[in-house]
């Protein structure tokens, strides 16, 4: 089975043994890759970005707070007429 896409804990336990150690999957990307987020003392709070087809991982934000202040809304409609 897969994680359902707004369930945390199921993304949890879906991507225990493919996410890097001490962080857990918050969101899915395009692509079916993830947005993890650090748990453990060393890296908590830093958010990565995962693939998930070769396992990279890149760094987006030191802290959660300094990730949610990188997100911006986006009118879709807009977006296709800059096409």
């Amino acid at each position: 089975g897969s994680a359902h896409a707004l369930d945390v804990m199921d993304g949890v336990r879906y991507y225990k043994n493919r996410v890097p150690k001490g962080y857990i999957p918050i969101a899915q990307a395009i692509g079916g890759n993830l947005i993890l987020l650090g748990v453990e003392t060393a890296n908590r709070g830093k958010v990565l970005y995962w693939d998930h087809e070769t396992s990279d991982v890149f760094a987006v934000a030191d802290s959660f707070s300094e990730f949610l202040s990188q997100l911006t809304l986006t009118d879709e409609e807009d977006e296709d007429d800059e096409d």
